[in-house]
């Protein structure tokens, strides 16, 4: 049977200054660098880009696309339905697979 351990989760209210809400597993920051675009920098430690798994999820319809730019720096781009960039309040977590 495969193991997977959760490395990160949470909730974040999206705009100008986002918020983590319910974070769990380890410390972050998330900045906003336009709208729709975030990135997520785990300051204790993160995880190899080729071991993680990601599932993400938006409050209002959407696509969210997740990418790793480093072992501790995710990217999340977010946009509406028409696909216009677009600050959509979302979750995320991350799992180490073996």
């Amino acid at each position: 049977m495969r193991q997977v351990s959760v490395v990160a989760c949470g909730r974040v209210d999206a705009g100008a200054s986002p918020v983590w809400f319910n974070r769990s597993g380890f410390n972050s920051t998330i900045t906003r660098s336009s709208a729709g675009v975030y990135r997520l920098t785990m300051t204790d430690g993160g995880v190899d880009a080729t071991k993680a798994q990601y599932y993400g999820q938006l409050a209002a319809g959407g696509h969210m696309a997740v990418s790793q730019s480093s072992d501790t720096q995710v990217d999340v781009t977010i946009t509406d339905a028409t696909g216009t960039a677009a600050d959509i309040d979302f979750s995320l977590k991350i799992e180490r697979i073996p």
